[in-house]
């Protein structure tokens, strides 16, 4: 009996362990790669064990499961076939047991292409240490943040580089980014990170090879897979959020053989940049990297060779292709632009007048000089905001003469930038590791618009302002959109309740009478619409044809008869710069005898 006791204890004592040990989750789970219908998902284990992803759309629910039968220690699962625009709760671990998994284990899907909700995203850079509590500080005062504005969490957690110090070991990278954040946002924030100098050791020859832990570390979607053109190369790559687009890119590796970096515009990765900012159509664009060519932080831009490279070879690409926001790391605070264009130089360069689209704060808070900037949608070089954000863990000295006199909205402080985009207005905030929101700053497409509408006497028509905020109509409402039903040719006025001063949109409504609006048919259109010189028809059914144009006043008198002939898409323009201005006429079109009507006016 003893010695059979004594062997049971012995075999307790040796299997326990086993299986503690193989039960243990030591990285993660964290979340990569996401797009509108997948995401990968990762996490490591102390011992090789296969793995099992479980997925639902009900916390504590998980009818899809994703398995992979290989014993491992790095488990990477990719689940596909999801629904855009989703909110997924999930599991990780083995085929028999469950390792991790509660209700803050989620993440959202991409929206749709055409959507234009509120996308978030959480933008932490050099944050793989904790200077004077940078790192833990700025980790709390943006979870307190997120709970004040109920949400859950950001829908991206974007990293600027420098995620681990000072060599961006996987052991460093344990202690210094994956043990402060995985408890907490890693488990819900679709991260798509950069690399800075400290992911390469700050090493020529791991610039060269790329030989680095980061690599093993992170999947990102170097197929396209989520938006973009695929890049074939972990080191860069875009990807698209609804209607962003963003472009993760690596200004410390080499590529090429060693023989380039990302101001070399010929190089493989500024040429695959050029390619897939020209196929973006998306309203907003912001790139990322870690290098800024700006800074007069812990970096000089005026000295440093590569950031001078940056600013006078490379960025000039983004602008011209309309990259909205630009945002680095490296540099040991926060510094913010104004609305920049054109500007490549030294800081004594710098002129307000000549480098910036808008000089305004950009804060959108009443106080002076600070409405948003504004610019309308397109591919051209409107201005482009730039932000260094290089303080979510590290700290470090400035410049004599800080800050920037480009960047003046600066902070020698730890914090993390928080990004939220709706439709056509992009809001930034600076989150200081003290709570406070040191800066701000908002962007507007497509506003302070001036509009015609045409109506039908009698009828109503709906009026919407170009922007999300607040609203004074010209009829004292107060909404976003108004409904309204004039008598006789009215002009309405709309500006932004927060200032007064800074958007407004025009909109007049021109009204037809009831004989003109019944004779508005669909098979001709005109424009434009009111007329001035030339106006122009497209009469689908009639290609390539003669056709007879009459125009008529509305007591029945004929005032012009053209004969034209239309071209092979049924176009076709008639001059009427002799008719009277300011009239609201009738056009008749004779097509083989059949006769088509028209309503226009004249508005010279």
């Amino acid at each position: 009996m003893q010695i059979l006791f004594r062997k049971l204890i012995c075999c307790v004592v040796i299997f326990i362990p086993f299986v503690c040990a193989g039960q243990n989750i030591t990285r993660g789970p964290y979340l990569q790669a996401g797009s509108k219908t997948s995401i990968t998902i990762r996490w490591r284990t102390d011992v090789p064990t296969d793995s099992r992803v479980g997925i639902g759309t009900t916390a504590g629910s998980y009818p899809i499961s994703v398995t992979d039968n290989n014993n491992v220690t790095e488990h990477i699962i990719q689940v596909s076939g999801l629904n855009p625009n989703t909110k997924y709760y999930y599991t990780t671990g083995t085929t028999s047991l469950v390792l991790q998994g509660d209700a803050q284990n989620f993440f959202v899907t991409a929206p749709a292409d055409s959507s234009k909700r509120k996308i978030t995203a959480a933008v932490f850079g050099d944050c793989g240490r904790n200077d004077n509590n940078y790192q833990t500080n700025s980790l709390a005062r943006y979870q307190n943040y997120l709970q004040n504005n109920g949400l859950a969490a950001a829908d991206l957690m974007l990293l600027l580089g420098d995620n681990a110090y000072p060599n961006g070991t996987d052991a460093e990278y344990t202690t210094g980014f994956f043990m402060p954040y995985e408890n907490s946002i890693l488990k819900n924030h679709i991260l798509f990170p950069a690399p800075g100098n400290h992911e390469y050791a700050n090493n020529a020859a791991r610039q060269d090879d790329h030989n680095i832990a980061y690599y093993d570390i992170f999947t990102v979607p170097t197929g396209g897979q989520s938006g973009g053109i695929a890049s074939n190369n972990e080191a860069y790559y875009s990807y698209d959020w609804g209607n962003i687009h963003f472009l993760s890119l690596d200004s410390y590796g080499e590529e090429d053989a060693g023989t380039t970096r990302l101001y070399d515009t010929n190089g493989t990765q500024v040429q695959w940049i050029k390619a897939d900012l020209a196929a973006n159509t998306k309203k907003w664009t912001i790139a990322y990297w870690h290098h800024p060519p700006y800074t007069m932080g812990s970096h000089n831009s005026d000295t440093e060779n590569d950031l001078v490279a940056f600013r006078e070879k490379f960025i000039q690409i983004l602008e011209r292709n309309g990259v909205d926001l630009i945002l680095c790391g490296h540099s040991h605070n926060y510094e913010r632009s104004y609305l920049l264009n054109g500007y490549y130089g030294n800081e004594n360069s710098f002129s307000k007048a000549s480098h910036t689209r808008d000089s305004s704060s950009g804060r959108y808070d009443g106080s002076t000089q600070s409405c948003p900037y504004t610019y309308k949608s397109g591919k051209y070089q409107h201005g482009t905001v730039y932000v260094v954000a290089g303080s979510a863990g590290a700290s470090g000295s400035v410049q004599a003469g800080y800050p920037h006199n480009a960047l003046p909205f600066a902070y020698n402080d730890g914090g993390m930038l928080m990004l939220e985009i709706e439709d056509n207005r992009l809001d930034a905030r600076f989150i200081r590791q003290d709570g406070v929101i040191a800066d701000k700053f908002t962007i507007m497409k497509d506003v302070n618009r001036r509009d015609t509408v045409y109506i039908a006497q009698g009828n109503s028509i709906n009026l919407r302002a170009s922007w999300l905020g607040g609203y004074t109509w010209s009829n004292a409402a107060a909404n976003r959109q108004i409904v309204v039903s004039p008598a006789a040719n009215t002009t309405y006025t709309v500006k932004d309740s927060a200032t007064n001063t800074c958007l407004q949109d025009t909109i007049a409504v021109k009204v037809f009478p009831a004989n003109i609006a019944q004779h508005n048919k669909q098979n001709i259109k005109l424009y434009p619409v009111p007329g001035n010189d030339v106006l122009n028809l497209v009469l689908p059914d009639a290609a390539s044809m003669d056709v007879t144009i009459n125009i008529i006043s509305l007591t029945g008198q004929t005032l012009q008869s053209t004969t034209s002939k239309t071209d092979n898409g049924g176009s076709t323009s008639i001059d009427i710069s002799r008719l009277p201005a300011n009239q609201q006429l009738l056009l008749k079109v004779y097509v083989r005898g059949i006769e088509q009507t028209a309503g226009f006016s004249i508005m010279r």
